[in-house]
């Protein structure tokens, strides 16, 4: 499923990304965040050594019927998890090689890693309920298969294939080992390995009847063994779902999650993926200081999950800790250069720091992933109106009005465009009929509103909008000083008020930041 940003949390994307794959000598140092009136707020980002890169390809071969397609992934995931133990090896989400060489052609500004050093591919066969795999490990810079394999397991059984795979890569690429940790999937019996197969591939398909019966699955999973981690975090993972897909609204769910969870890294305290759900849970509750800890606790136990740097991302945004949140997010698309949703949020934070252009690189990159993601060009044509290149933006905004997905925003930036070509009545029209009847308590609408009355010289209407803004809950204080729209309110003394009282608020959200403390997962 495609995530999609809703447009009334945009505001806490407005700024976001920096850093990646880097080597030992280049660790991450903690980023002091200058606060007017505060001084500096000192942020600690996760230190990575990444060494070599691999991607690990989904599997190819004999797989007709919809639960092989499912087992295929499933496969694709454990095989990137058995890597965790494999130190300084970066697993990348496999993406189109053409996507990734076009990348290299578009303009610089992105200090990003965006090369591979080697790809896991895997051929499938199945016969009889037995399943024949064979693994090449491809070192992409020589276009060589540099170590092959085949396993013939039944079906089950193949999901513990991953950590003898893992070894035999490690040995190849000279990468250490760490030492194995508490027992997973490889020490249960045949049967609970089969009902976790079953309760994945039923959590896999998304559905709300899917997730019903992958809850019933794990929690017989834990009837018959009880210390089975993997089934706890799955049992999370599934409440979650519920919760996320707005299938159900109740904070039981939540609560659920959080106790199994909870159980998980109780069970195992090098569990990753258990202080990844508990990050998303206390994420999902509000608590932020817990959900930092619990990524952080993730994230020292495996650098590449990419749910615990967005994680850190969301948590820093809503902070307004911006280069932090530019940093964590740029680890994730170093793992993931097709996560679209976390381009387009380092593209709107690079935007409200003017870096317009290496902003305008983020959406073109998003594009050439996901071309079919029409909307991403609203957000494109807003660049370039910020850049004065007004015909191709209007180009750019008619494509993206065929979306259904942020359709006020796109007219928004449609109506901005028609006032600087000097269309007044065709902005007006815009603003009336097709932005302002959409606002109702959404601060990132309102202040584009607000945008488009400055532009046609209406002071008081800008500012009244963006008096409604804060009173939603908008306190991007950086985005409305760097906005050139705002360019004619600067010396009317209403502005100059409202923005002191959202610099006020700015300010005691950030310094809030470093009121947290250590609290029990």
């Amino acid at each position: 499923m495609k995530s999609r940003i809703p447009f009334f949390v945009l505001a806490m994307f407005f700024f976001s990304l920096t850093g990646c794959g880097k080597k030992e000598e280049e660790r991450e140092k903690p980023k002091a965040v200058v606060v007017p009136e505060v001084g500096e707020i000192q942020v600690d980002i996760p230190e990575v050594s990444w060494e070599k890169s691999l991607a690990v390809a989904p599997l190819r071969g004999t797989l007709s019927t919809p639960e092989e397609v499912i087992l295929s992934t499933m496969m694709r995931e454990e095989l990137a998890s058995g890597f965790r133990r494999v130190r300084g090896l970066m697993i990348v989400s496999p993406s189109s090689a053409e996507v990734l060489d076009e990348m290299h052609g578009l303009d610089e500004g992105v200090d990003r890693e965006t090369g591979l050093d080697y790809v896991l591919e895997g051929g499938v066969e199945t016969e009889e309920g037995f399943t024949k795999v064979t693994f090449n490990l491809v070192d992409v810079a020589g276009d060589s298969v540099v170590w092959t394999r085949t396993y013939v397991e039944d079906l089950p059984v193949l999901l513990t294939v991953e950590e003898r795979v893992a070894d035999s890569v490690a040995g190849v690429l000279g990468l250490v080992v760490e030492e194995e940790g508490p027992s997973g999937i490889a020490s249960v019996s045949d049967r609970v390995l089969e009902w976790y197969l079953e309760a994945k591939m039923h959590l896999v398909q998304g559905t709300r009847e899917e997730t019903d019966l992958a809850v019933q699955g794990f929690k017989e999973i834990l009837m018959m063994d009880s210390t089975f981690v993997p089934a706890c975090v799955g049992l999370a993972e599934s409440y979650l779902q519920i919760v996320d897909n707005g299938w159900d609204r109740n904070l039981v769910w939540l609560k659920l999650a959080q106790e199994a969870g909870r159980r998980a890294v109780r069970l195992d305290g090098e569990s990753a993926e258990g202080y990844l759900v508990l990050g998303r849970v206390y994420l999902a509750w509000g608590n932020l200081k817990q959900a930092e800890q619990a990524f952080r606790t993730a994230l020292s136990l495996n650098p590449n999950l990419e749910e615990g740097w967005t994680g850190l991302g969301k948590i820093f945004s809503q902070y307004g800790l911006y280069e932090p949140c530019l940093d964590v997010y740029d680890k994730t698309l170093a793992l993931n250069p097709a996560a679209s949703w976390v381009s387009l949020s380092r593209a709107l934070i690079l935007t409200g720091l003017k870096r317009y252009r290496t902003a305008e690189t983020e959406i073109r990159r998003a594009l050439l992933f996901h071309p079919d993601e029409v909307y991403l060009h609203s957000f494109l044509a807003l660049l370039l109106y910020y850049e004065g290149a007004l015909e191709e933006a209007l180009e750019e905004v008619q494509k993206g009005m065929a979306a259904e997905a942020y359709g006020p925003f796109s007219h928004a930036v449609l109506a901005m465009i028609y006032v600087k070509q000097g269309r007044l009545d065709e902005a007006l029209g815009e603003l009336e009929l097709e932005v302002k009847p959409y606002v109702r308590n959404d601060g990132s609408l309102a202040t584009a509103v607000a945008a488009i009355y400055a532009l046609l010289g209406q002071n008081g209407q800008a500012v009244a909008w963006l008096d409604k803004a804060f009173s939603f809950g908008y306190r991007e204080y950086p985005w409305l000083i760097n906005d050139p729209n705002f360019e004619g309110l600067r010396e009317d003394a209403r502005f100059v008020d409202l923005m002191e009282r959202v610099k006020e608020a700015w300010t005691d959200n950030m310094r809030r930041y470093e009121e947290k403390m250590n609290l029990p997962l």
